[in-house]
């Protein structure tokens, strides 16, 4: 299925705790490419705008938190600004954009649990019919000329992907043209493979195509980008509708904890054409890559509704090689509460952080071997991290005290930010538990226990409660819906004069 040389109309929906999903005509020809995106819904009211980092509180994500997945998605109108010819959003000037990007977002709250956040597909850089001064096919929009959209994205609470058609050109370098933009924490990046030509192709005569070594180079430099900033989670969206537009993507690597890949399918036509295409693109789909949709208002015959477009399987915005939510419960005496065991779908990222504490817990804590279970209580504060670990011997159990170094306290802090969402923030308090069954020493059970509501109890050696100042710092950062922060905590910090910090 490919794309006329039409205005389209883009819909990619993007979800933190399904995948980013996407709706709409993606791509264009050399002289218009147009489409409006959308994510899943979130809650009615409209989502803030991006904070401005402060020394002591990291940069978040539009929606607060760092990380894109799971917990939200995005609905994105697509175009070039100022061209009402490549797609809805050069229809209007930006601050008019935002108003119709949350207006189509919200369309979607009816059909998923999941907060939306409204988003701009900005092409960046756009498929030429002439060579250009530079000889690379593509018109490189400055930087100066997408500032003002990007600038009044974030102060509207829209989230923004600049999309690259490089031409002969390959994407690496010219991501590195816009990197003054992906420096800000609401900008991500997607990938336009049908406008990446050959050195002796032109563009409409074949379908363009990149390999994953190109791709790979692309996202090494945006994650090396987003770490040296200290950026939270970026968005890499990879267009595709042909199976010659990525020739090895089974090689694209997903490791990079920086970013959340996407599969956005492109291609607009009947729902017969349009799901087949989708079958065909899930299949094989590298681990850890979520999948999008596009709708194009014009192209499409006739539109999915936004119903439609999320029933549709997987939902955009879900791995279809995955289910996040898969866990088995266990309960512990030592651990008091019901324990999830670390499933091997969990993202890289999160699980080196429970790997690294792990053996932590086994090496570093001195407990001579004939241990039945080493238990690592945390919490995580605001400032406030303490820990003590509880040895299980049989029916006897023996309290160590932790003083947390950088390095645990820094392993900590990544695992509470990969564990966050939209919806419940992150944990306060975390139980994690290594224990061997019979002699089978060699194959330890690692089970993880979260506790978002309690009120969390300091450990014995530390007894001084948590103060309301540190609490309200963990709301700050890791922001949660009103209705899940619990009746304590907002008591507390009324007591203190504190505002509760609330999405």
């Amino acid at each position: 299925m490919t794309r006329a040389a039409t205005s389209p109309l883009l819909t990619v929906v993007l979800t933190a705790a399904l995948a980013l999903t996407g709706c709409a005509a993606g791509g264009g020809d050399p002289s218009a490419t147009g489409a409006d995106a959308t994510a899943a819904p979130s809650s009615s009211a409209p989502p803030p705008a991006t904070p401005t980092p402060t020394p002591e509180e990291a940069a978040e994500l539009v929606g607060g938190g760092t990380e894109v997945f799971p917990g939200r998605r995005m609905v994105a109108l697509y175009g070039r600004p100022g061209n009402p010819a490549l797609g809805v959003l050069g229809e209007q000037d930006a601050e008019a954009s935002a108003v119709r990007a949350k207006e189509l977002a919200a369309q979607y709250e009816p059909f998923s649990e999941e907060p939306v956040v409204p988003a701009f597909e900005i092409i960046a850089s756009t498929a030429s019919a002439a060579p250009g001064p530079d000889g690379d096919y593509s018109e490189e929009t400055p930087v100066e000329e997408l500032r003002p959209f990007v600038e009044t994205a974030a102060a509207n609470g829209v989230y923004v992907v600049l999309d690259l058609q490089p031409g002969r050109q390959d994407f690496l370098s010219q991501a590195r043209q816009y990197e003054e933009l992906l420096r800000m924490p609401n900008v991500g990046l997607a990938l336009d493979p049908e406008w990446r030509l050959a050195p002796d192709q032109v563009h409409l005569v074949q379908i363009g195509s990149v390999d994953a070594a190109e791709i790979n180079a692309t996202t090494e430099w945006l994650a090396g980008l987003t770490r040296e900033h200290g950026l939270p989670q970026k968005v890499v969206v990879l267009h595709q509708f042909a199976e010659s537009m990525i020739t090895d993507r089974h090689l694209v690597d997903t490791s990079h904890p920086e970013l959340a890949l996407l599969l956005h399918a492109d291609g607009h036509g009947t729902p017969q054409l349009k799901t087949g295409t989708w079958e065909r693109l899930k299949a094989g789909l590298p681990e850890g890559m979520r999948l999008a949709w596009k709708n194009f208002y014009d192209e499409d015959t006739p539109t999915f509704t936004p119903e439609q477009t999320m029933a549709l399987e997987p939902a955009p915005g879900s791995s279809p090689t995955s289910d996040p939510s898969a866990c088995r419960g266990i309960s512990r005496q030592e651990v008091g509460a019901r324990v999830g065991a670390v499933d091997g779908e969990r993202r890289r990222g999160e699980r080196r952080s429970i790997d690294r504490l792990a053996r932590w817990l086994v090496r570093g804590t001195g407990a001579e071997p004939g241990w039945d279970a080493l238990v690592l209580e945390v919490l995580s504060v605001g400032r406030d991290v303490r820990a003590q670990v509880r040895e299980v011997r049989g029916a006897g159990t023996r309290v160590h005290p932790v003083d947390p170094d950088r390095r645990l306290r820094r392993t900590l802090r990544r695992l509470q930010a990969a564990q966050a969402d939209l919806v419940d923030g992150t944990w306060l308090s975390a139980t994690l538990l290594v224990s061997v069954a019979g002699s089978r020493w060699e194959r330890p059970v690692v089970e993880l226990v979260l506790h978002h509501d309690d009120d969390p109890r300091p450990p014995v050696h530390a007894p001084h409660p948590v103060t309301a100042e540190d609490l309200r710092r963990h709301l700050a950062a890791h922001r949660r819906m009103g209705r899940k922060i619990p009746d304590w905590a907002r008591e507390r910090l009324a007591a203190a004069g504190l505002e509760v910090p609330e999405r």
